[in-house]
Parts: C-alpha cells; structure tokens; sequence
C-alpha cells in the first residue's frame, strides 16, 4: 500500500490527485464482483440477460461509479473502464474479441465515461 495516500470518505488522496491508487483497488473489487458475475452467467443454466444486467448494475456499477465525479477526468480511469467492458461481455455473453463499441448496445448499459459524465452532471444539477 502506498503510505502517501490517505483515505478520505472512501477515496484514497495521493499527492498528485492522480487517484492511481484508488483507482487500482476499485479495479480489484470489481474483477471479484465481475467473478460473482460470471457465476450468475453459467453457461448451461445461467441467468437471463436481464437478470444480469441488474445484478451487474447493482454489484460492478454502484462500486465503480462511487465518487466518480471526484476523479472522472484522471488518467487511470482505464483500469476501471477495462473490468466495467469484462462485465458488459458477461451480461451479454460476448467473447473478446468482440468491438468495444458494441457492448454498450447490446448490454444495455451506458457506456462507462458517458455514465461518469451524467453522474458529475446530476451532482452539479443538485447543489444549483
């Protein structure tokens, strides 16, 4: 653990505001939450993709868009965008090679900056 960073309401602070550290222990939650994921999604008995997708919503997605308006516009976010992708091709049941592009449309779920972005904009639209 990195000694310069300090937690603050769930956050960790490191010096520079690059949120790296947080956002690596977000990314390790949410490959054990996508791991919870892939168990709903067995393949010869697992859950409709609507029962999927809800579960992925209240499991990966509540974790990984906690504070999201904090530390939306850091450089690591991609270590965040990479498990919520490994969670959209759960849902669907797409392999990896499918196009990036397509996972939103066929999980029904927003992409994941867009998803940022809106939760940064109803946070500005309640303290107006």
């Amino acid at each position: 653990m990195n000694d310069d960073a300090s937690k603050y309401l769930g956050i960790k602070l490191d010096r520079t505001l690059t949120y790296n550290q947080h956002l690596e222990d977000v990314k390790n939650k949410l490959k054990t939450r996508n791991n919870i994921i892939s168990k709903l999604a067995g393949t010869s008995w697992g859950c409709r993709a609507n029962v999927l997708r809800i579960s992925a919503l209240a499991l990966v997605y509540s974790v990984a868009e906690y504070c999201a308006p904090a530390w939306e516009r850091s450089v690591h976010t991609k270590k965040v965008d990479t498990q919520l992708n490994n969670t959209m091709r759960i849902i669907t049941g797409c392999v990896r090679a499918t196009n990036l592009q397509w996972l939103p449309v066929l999980s029904n779920v927003a992409p994941p900056a867009i998803r940022r972005h809106l939760s940064s904009v109803k946070l500005l639209q309640k303290i107006n």
